[in-house]
């Protein structure tokens, strides 16, 4: 082994990572020519009831080749993102919750006695604070993977009705139609965030004070399509191409950008498609075709 390497996994801990957990990390072995080769090593530990190691089960991949290597090194990039995301919003919770707590207790106790305009700056606490609680926990939502999702039996009735009865309303009248009875085979809980998301956006940007949201559902062979149809203010040209970025939106006060840029990734993991057919001062249809009996694997968000 290179010695700068064998100097840090000798200094390792042992396990290494908690058992169960992969321990996955890259070092060089000099051949019989004196050349080294990058090799990458990921195993699991397993151990005793009294916490000492047991047995470690792996394998090691010759990564010398610049394209394997570069693929273990965003692989390895991505799991610390994702740590970090996961303590990121633990860490960032805590005191967030910590001030509204505070702002409930100032109104509990002394909001009978507080001027009209205190009273409106905490109302603005509360929802500033609750505002980056959700941005939060939809960031953590797009960024932390899951493992994979198996395809069951659902009728599609009750998935959309379920779906739809959990979104906030608002203005709108939300009308579902899908026939009763028919039973499809997929993945449904990614289905079922990607309805919400949709019926959600539109509800959350309409711009009348009695809109329309119409959620049109069936089977098309095997695969199945879904329109989520609104006549509200419909979406710029030039915004167009960016719905489906993450932090794109068009209302700062109510949106963390991330709902529309989960659907495509739930979309693609499924390997489906998603469209937009808007027409400003209108409406916009968001048109999404998705497999059957697909086995939807959760990856990791798409670098764009």
């Amino acid at each position: 082994m290179h010695p700068d390497d064998a100097v840090v996994a000798l200094t390792r801990p042992t396990p290494s990572y908690p058992f169960g957990e992969a321990n996955d990390f890259l070092f060089r072995v000099r051949e019989r020519t004196g050349t080294y080769r990058r090799v990458r090593s990921r195993s699991v530990t397993t151990g005793a009831d009294d916490g000492t190691p047991h047995t470690k089960t792996g394998v090691h991949i010759d990564m010398t080749d610049d394209s394997l290597l570069r693929l273990a090194e965003l692989s390895n990039a991505n799991d610390r993102l994702r740590r970090f995301a996961q303590l990121a919003a633990h860490d960032l919770r805590s005191p967030l919750r910590a001030i509204s707590a505070l702002v409930d207790f100032i109104v509990e106790d002394d909001g009978d006695t507080l001027p009209a305009s205190v009273r409106r700056r905490l109302d603005q606490v509360a929802e500033r604070t609750g505002r980056l609680d959700q941005l939060i926990e939809d960031l953590l939502a797009y960024s932390v993977s899951r493992g994979p999702r198996d395809s069951t039996d659902v009728d599609l009735a009750a998935v959309v009705s379920d779906a739809v009865g959990t979104v906030d309303h608002r203005q709108c009248r939300v009308t579902c139609e899908v026939r009763r009875g028919t039973i499809v085979t997929v993945a449904a809980e990614p289905l079922a965030l990607c309805l919400r998301n949709l019926v959600d956006n539109a509800c959350k940007h309409h711009d009348k004070a009695a809109g329309s949201v119409r959620v049109v559902a069936g089977r098309d062979g095997q695969e199945l399509t879904i329109t989520v149809e609104d006549d509200g203010p419909g979406i710029p040209e030039s915004r167009r191409a960016q719905v489906f970025e993450p932090f794109q939106t068009t209302d700062k006060q109510r949106g963390s950008g991330l709902g529309l840029a989960m659907v495509r990734r739930e979309v693609e993991a499924a390997g489906g498609s998603i469209a937009i057919d808007t027409d400003p001062g209108v409406g916009t249809t968001f048109r999404l075709c998705w497999p059957l009996n697909h086995q939807t694997l959760n990856h990791q968000p798409p670098n764009r």
